[in-house]
């Protein structure tokens, strides 16, 4: 399926020439566990993490075009925050920086990509003891690249291609955004055409959310984008439209202990929300 070139894109991220340290193409992979095609960072095979409190019923399975990951918003969580408290998610992701083990640890510059195919999102089926409350409605919910780390002040930082409901300012659609790192709100929808072509049945184009760190720099950086099946959402401009000053939370002290890609939901009540994962990446500088 058509995507970014992602050699290019970490090359013209990182300034240098790249190198894939990590690479899951899920399609090609069968049960129970996938197999990375690319590993020298180490990493190991993917695990299924996330935030999972009782009723959101994670759901990973392989399907023909990649890996089905699927979480459900039950009533009565609060809202979202930086602690995860308030999230569903269902995540696959590697184990990438464990203390206890230096040689897996991420270098201090790299670029992660994730593409992904076919997300949804419903209320949940109504029945005679669960009718359809007044409150019931789909809420922000976003397939993501998401880091989790061991600062008990910061528990992840993201990038997501967030849904978002219609408004009386804004019809509806999705954009760029990144949960978990304080980023301004504002950032526009992507165009309408692109939303389109994601949320067509029955053949959705896939995709990419590009997310670039680099700790070698004081203060530290984190950049992120978005690709609809090879074409740039946003303008590539000199910076991508989320390039935001992260010292405190990326500081090279600080413990990335998973990084991965997967689905969440952080408002709303009673739905369900699924997407399937086609490739996950890892690009560093070439020594």
């Amino acid at each position: 399926m058509p995507k970014p070139d992602t050699r290019r894109v970490a090359e013209h991220l990182l300034q240098a020439t790249p190198e894939r340290i990590y690479q899951q193409i899920l399609p090609e992979t069968k049960p129970p566990t996938p197999r990375p095609r690319i590993d020298t960072l180490g990493a190991g095979d993917f695990e299924i993490v996330g935030f999972h409190p009782p009723g959101s019923e994670p759901l990973p399975s392989f399907k023909k075009r990649g890996l089905f990951l699927r979480t459900r918003r039950p009533a009565g969580l609060p809202a979202f925050n930086r602690n995860g408290e308030g999230i569903t998610s269902t995540i696959a992701g590697v184990r990438v920086h464990p203390p206890s083990t230096p040689g897996q640890r991420l270098p201090d510059e790299f670029v992660v990509t994730a593409t992904f195919r076919a997300p949804k999102q419903g209320l949940f089926t109504p029945s005679e003891d669960h009718p359809i409350g007044a409150d019931d409605h789909p809420g922000e919910w976003a397939p993501v690249i998401v880091a989790f780390t061991t600062d008990p002040e910061l528990a992840f930082f993201a990038a997501s291609a967030q849904f978002r409901e219609a408004t009386p300012t804004r019809p509806e659609g999705m954009r760029l955004n990144a949960p978990g790192t304080g980023t301004p709100a504002g950032l526009a929808n992507i165009d309408p055409a692109f939303f389109l072509a994601i949320m067509r049945e029955p053949d959705p184009v896939t995709f990419t959310l590009v997310v670039h760190v680099d700790r070698s720099s004081d203060p530290s950086k984190f950049r992120a984008n978005m690709f609809v099946e090879a074409q740039p959402a946003y303008p590539l401009l000199a910076d991508p439209p989320v390039s935001i000053e992260l010292d405190e939370v990326l500081e090279p002290g600080k413990i990335i202990e998973h990084i991965g890609a997967g689905i969440a939901t952080g408002g709303g009540a009673r739905f369900n929300v699924s997407v399937e994962i086609h490739e996950f990446e890892i690009w560093a500088k070439q020594p």
